[in-house]
């Protein structure tokens, strides 16, 4: 045997050794580095979550997560799992990292409260503020936060901001941004949920004249983007009722969709119903869901051209401290409204 031959084969051999050794130590350290880490995080934990006494590093247990997720830890009281803590890096001011803990309440879906536990490189007097500021996400569904777009929703003045600080303000919500999205994807649960009701019981609610609906969709090639889905309701065959299925944005950006009956003959309105506002915040914005806005009798002809972009009408009904959710109906009953008088008639669908 050469000595090149031999001197290949050692190395093959020490690199093997060297390996091993290497995996035996990691596995000696690992547990005793992760420990460590735990105990450092351990205060910020306690202080984010209050209501539970034990905490665990879960990292592990998710394959691919985001490079921005540093750690997820799950925090427990007697044993039961309540809240799971995203630990977040993002960017703010200048490049510099922002590092964010998020609590979730796994059991209502709720975040808990967000902290900032780092702000490199961030203006002093100025993006540094971030550290005190309420960002008043505690209590708020996740899904309010999840998927959403930080420059839309910064801009458009759904999410509190400091002034002169909008960078590092960024920064955190990208990482609330980030914890809610997987938490959506990874953890929120629908648990005694009651059975949803069937469509038909649903259009029943804003059409009780009619027994027998029938989706005509399909009829319409440039429906607006708002319009999910269109039906007639019908008693013996004969049309009653155009009836509206819309989604339009309301508080950040949260989607609320709104049933509208129209009545083909008499064109006023038959019923409207919110089917969907748990995007909105509880207990203020969902307060649309039995909020009597007055539009039933009213001819679809008053809403058709209104507008809520800029304000709401005066002649509108309106809750004080809702204004976005507000807002989000009655595009619904708008976006309905005028299809129904500007395609729906004139195509004469009604007659």
């Amino acid at each position: 045997m050469n000595k090149t031959l031999k001197y290949g084969l050692f190395l093959l051999v020490l690199g093997v050794i060297v390996a091993g050794l290497f995996a035996i130590v990691n596995s000696i350290t690992a547990p005793i580095i992760a420990e460590n880490e735990l105990k450092e995080v351990l205060p910020m934990l306690e202080d984010i979550d209050e209501d539970n006494d034990e905490f665990k590093d879960v990292t592990e247990d998710y394959e691919e997560l985001p490079i921005s997720i540093l750690k997820i830890f799950a925090g427990y009281k007697d044993g039961k799992n309540n809240s799971i803590i995203y630990w977040t890096s993002t960017i703010g001011y200048g490049g510099g990292e922002i590092n964010v803990l998020t609590a979730i309440d796994v059991n209502s879906n709720q975040v808990i409260d967000t902290i900032v536990t780092g702000a490199v490189a961030q203006t002093a007097g100025i993006g540094d503020k971030i550290f005190d500021f309420d960002f008043d996400v505690a209590g708020n569904p996740v899904v309010n936060y999840a998927n959403i777009n930080v420059d839309t929703a910064v801009g458009s003045g759904d999410l509190a901001v400091i002034s002169g600080a909008t960078i590092s303000v960024k920064g955190v919500y990208s990482g609330i941004i980030i914890a809610s999205t997987h938490f959506v994807e990874n953890f929120e649960t629908s648990d005694d949920v009651d059975e949803e009701p069937t469509i038909e019981y649903i259009l029943k609610e804003v059409d009780s004249g009619s027994d027998d609906f029938v989706e005509i969709t399909d009829e319409f090639t440039d429906l607006s983007e708002n319009i999910l889905k269109v039906f007639n309701g019908k008693t013996n065959d004969e049309v009653n009722s155009v009836i509206y299925l819309t989604s339009t944005p309301g508080y950040r950006g949260g989607l609320v969709e709104i049933l509208t009956a129209i009545d083909v003959e008499t064109n006023l309105i038959l019923g409207v119903v919110v089917t969907d506002a748990t995007s909105q915040t509880p207990n203020l914005g969902d307060v649309i869901v039995d909020h009597d806005f007055d539009t039933i009798g009213k001819d679809a002809n008053i809403y058709a051209d209104l507008s809520v972009e800029d304000s709401i009408p005066e002649e509108l009904e309106a809750i004080t401290g809702a204004t976005a959710s507000v807002k989000a109906y009655y595009r619904g009953l708008i976006a309905a409204t005028n299809h129904f008088v500007y395609e729906y008639l004139e195509a004469g669908l009604g007659e």
